[in-house]
């Protein structure tokens, strides 16, 4: 099953919306799990800090891998290394590309005496996440 997450500013409001193939193209609000940790109640966001960047890493990392372990885990890190650097009022990242960043930070926080862990630029401003090095 393959997920597009589609994000985007409207109004001053950001939305996240999902389609998968199991809904047949049909776009859905993406959870924002607040069961798992309510962070912010006011929503999602990305490209500055605040709760709601996390909120927002959470929500994808939950639904992108199914594990809400995981997402509780490294909502943080992925807040910190992605999110925060998207600055576009719209931008679309799939789950396979969370997956991929998830792993690499799973990787990291299982080995943080490594050295030469790569870290995510202060000037990225490009959503393309094979950009990151992930």
């Amino acid at each position: 099953m393959a997920k597009l997450y589609n994000c985007e500013r409207r109004r001053g409001l950001c939305f996240v919306e999902v389609r998968a193939d199991e809904h047949f193209g049909a776009w859905y609000s993406l959870n924002p799990r607040y069961d798992l940790l309510p962070l912010c109640p006011d929503g999602l966001a990305w490209g500055g800090d605040g709760p709601a960047v996390g909120q927002l890493a959470l929500a994808l990392i939950a639904d992108a891998t199914g594990n809400d372990g995981l997402a509780v885990a490294l909502h943080v890190q992925f807040r910190d290394e992605f999110l925060l650097h998207v600055h576009h009022e719209a931008w679309c990242i799939t789950d396979v590309d969370v997956r991929r960043m998830v792993a690499r930070l799973a990787g990291l926080v299982c080995s943080e005496d490594q050295e030469q862990a790569e870290h995510v630029p202060a000037s990225y401003t490009d959503t393309d996440p094979s950009s990151l090095g992930f």
